[in-house]
């Protein structure tokens, strides 16, 4: 096969790959919207599109800020190498702090083969 004949394959297998790139973006996207309405995990053959809800995001410091000092000092770890870290999680549980939260994020979708 000559050069131009092997530009001449290789410009229309482009154009090919575009169309149905095009193609299959849209029909993820389908897929994708009508999983995210179904609020569910959906598996058929190899491919599996995963839900993902929004997720939950806890303020640990500012509840914990207000416990007792001796109960922030026995989940802080001592500066020795490092700045010294709390524990807020740990201070809000042993503290018995409600502790707020908010949702970060949106549900989202993704599609994959197995």
């Amino acid at each position: 096969m000559d050069q131009k004949a092997n530009l001449s394959k290789l410009a229309a297998d482009m154009l090919d790959w575009e169309r149905r790139k095009l193609e299959l973006d849209a029909l993820e996207e389908s897929i994708k919207a009508t999983v995210l309405a179904l609020k569910k995990t959906q598996t058929v053959g190899n491919v599996r599109a995963a839900f993902s809800n929004a997720r939950k995001r806890y303020d640990y410091k500012t509840p914990g800020a207000s416990a007792p000092v001796h109960i922030v000092e026995s989940h802080t770890t001592p500066a020795i190498l490092m700045p010294p870290q709390t524990d807020w999680r740990g201070v809000c549980k042993e503290a018995g702090l409600d502790v707020p939260f908010s949702m970060s994020g949106a549900p989202s979708v993704s599609l994959k083969l197995k």
